[in-house]
């Protein structure tokens, strides 16, 4: 069980994989066969891939033709679609080995805090996923051994949204770090990733959080960085980072390394949100008809 998570001196840290340590401005691209994911329907406006387990079912969100978000499963082939009941909106945002899915959705007019709300999907049955206390929550990611990761927020998704943990007993740990996100994590949460805002600079970073001792995650030369994803085994970290001509990126992170994930298909913006233990990445881009596409990146 994950019950504490010592916050040390996280702002402001000068890091070990940030820009500061000299790397190329250039990175190279990680070789990866990619092929293109759309949600099978008349009028889908887009299409997002969002998490991936090991056995390769995804599962994601398309917007249909009315601009209403729903979730799907994408297994063997064949999709399901995924909506919370009585839900204005539903994102499919992670599955473990188990086919347990997280995500989030929005509650209709009336409902109780605000509208946003974390849900676990399992053998069938919804659960809503809140962090005691706070009325909203964005779910990014469950594991294999049913560790939940997510944020909390109250009002407003900035200063007062918070990573947290829920673990498999049902508790909840938090991340006493203002404008933060738990978005995924390796096999029984020794290593965390996710992303904060240093309010006083007003820039985005990724971080790793290996058994509470934390690290910026920043691509060198990126305006922002957001880390999404890693692999169960630690060694990978996926995620999505804003380079200095305005083009957006995915980015993998291997072996103090950083190379980029670009659909070739891609209008200048490729994000990569999941990862599974093959280091098969799923994702989304913007392709050249304007419209965003799903996408499954598999290893050379």
């Amino acid at each position: 069980m994950q019950s504490n998570r010592k916050l040390g001196v996280f702002l402001g840290l000068v890091l070990l994989v940030g820009a500061a340590v000299g790397y190329a401005i250039t990175i190279p691209k990680a070789s990866m066969a990619f092929s293109t994911i759309n949600f099978p329907a008349t009028g889908v406006l887009m299409t997002h891939a969002f998490g991936i387990n090991s056995a390769g079912d995804i599962v994601g969100s398309y917007l249909d033709s009315a601009g209403v978000e729903h979730g799907y499963l994408l297994k063997g082939g064949t999709f399901t679609q995924i909506d919370y009941p009585g839900a204005l909106a539903t994102r499919a945002s992670g599955i473990n080995v188990w086919g347990d899915i997280v995500g989030y959705y929005y509650a209709p007019p009336g409902a109780s805090g605000e509208s946003m709300k974390g849900f676990l999907l399992s053998k069938g049955r919804f659960t809503t996923i809140l962090f005691p206390r706070h009325p909203a929550a964005y779910v990014s990611r469950i594991t294999d051994d049913g560790y939940i990761y997510g944020c909390y927020h109250d009002g407003d998704a900035s200063a007062s949204m918070h990573g947290f943990v829920r673990n498999p007993d049902g508790t909840f740990v938090g991340l006493g770090v203002k404008d933060s996100m738990d978005n995924g994590a390796n096999a029984y949460g020794s290593k965390i990733v996710g992303l904060y805002t240093d309010l006083g600079t007003n820039k985005e970073h990724g971080f790793i959080d290996t058994n509470g001792s934390f690290v910026s995650l920043d691509v060198p030369g990126s305006v922002w960085t957001d880390a999404w994803d890693i692999s169960p085994d630690g060694g990978r970290v996926i995620g999505t980072f804003l380079a200095a001509d305005g083009a957006v990126h995915g980015f993998l992170f291997a072996n103090g390394a950083f190379s980029t994930i670009d659909d070739p298909d891609a209008g200048g913006n490729t994000q990569a949100y999941g990862i599974n233990s093959n280091g098969a990445v799923v994702g989304f881009y913007r392709g050249k008809d304007g419209k965003h596409h799903g996408f499954l990146a598999q290893p050379n």
